[in-house]
C-alpha cells in the first residue's frame, strides 16, 4: 500500500468515527495530507551519520543549527516495514537527510510524506512543551490540528517549488 493511500485511509476511518467537531483536521494524517509534500530516499548523503534508532524527532532537531536544513514531521514508510509517525530534514533541494533511519537506508528505500516546519516554530513548540516533535502537540490542545495557526506561522515554504502533492 502507497503512504498516501495508507494516509487517506486513517483519514476515512477517523472521519467515520470522530466525534469533535471543532478541530479543522480529524487526525495528524489529515493534517500531512493537507499541507505535507512527497519525499524518497535511497541512502544517507555525504557528511551525515546515522543517528541512534528511535529518536527521530531529536535527531531532526538536532540537525537544525545548520540553518540551510528544514524539519519535516509527517509519516514514512521503510520497504518492509509499517508506515509510521516520524521526522527528518530535508536540503532546500528536497534531499532527505534521515539520520535515524540512515543505517536502513543502504539496504531499503525510504518514502516520505511530511510537513515543512519553520525553524524556529519548531524551536518554540519544543522548548514549550520540553518535548521533542511538533504535530502531535497534545500538551497545548493541537494547536495545529484545531486550525488556530496560520500555515505562515509554522509552513516552511522553501520546498514548494522542487516537490508536488
Amino acid at each position: 500500500m502507497e503512504l498516501r493511500e495508507y494516509l487517506s485511509s486513517v483519514v476515512d476511518m477517523c472521519r467515520r468515527n470522530m466525534t469533535r467537531t471543532e478541530y479543522l483536521y480529524v487526525c495528524m494524517e489529515d493534517f500531512v495530507l493537507q499541507h505535507g509534500i512527497v519525499f524518497s530516499a535511497e541512502g544517507l548523503p555525504e557528511g551525515f551519520e546515522p543517528a541512534e534508532p528511535r529518536r527521530c524527532f531529536a535527531n531532526a532537531f538536532e540537525l537544525l543549527d545548520d540553518k540551510s536544513l528544514i524539519y519535516c514531521e509527517g509519516y514514512g514508510l521503510c520497504e518492509g516495514l509499517i508506515p509510521m509517525h516520524h521526522a527528518w530534514v530535508a536540503t532546500e533541494e528536497g534531499t532527505v537527510i534521515d539520520v535515524t533511519w540512515g543505517a536502513m537506508l543502504p539496504k531499503r528505500r525510504a518514502f516520505y510524506m511530511g510537513v515543512p516546519f519553520r525553524t524556529e516554530f519548531v524551536i518554540e513548540v519544543v522548548l514549550t512543551r520540553e518535548k521533542y516533535g511538533v504535530i502531535d502537540n497534545w500538551e497545548n490542545g493541537w494547536p495545529l490540528l484545531t486550525g488556530r495557526l496560520n500555515k505562515r506561522e509554522f509552513l516552511d515554504d522553501r520546498l514548494g517549488e522542487h516537490h508536488g502533492q
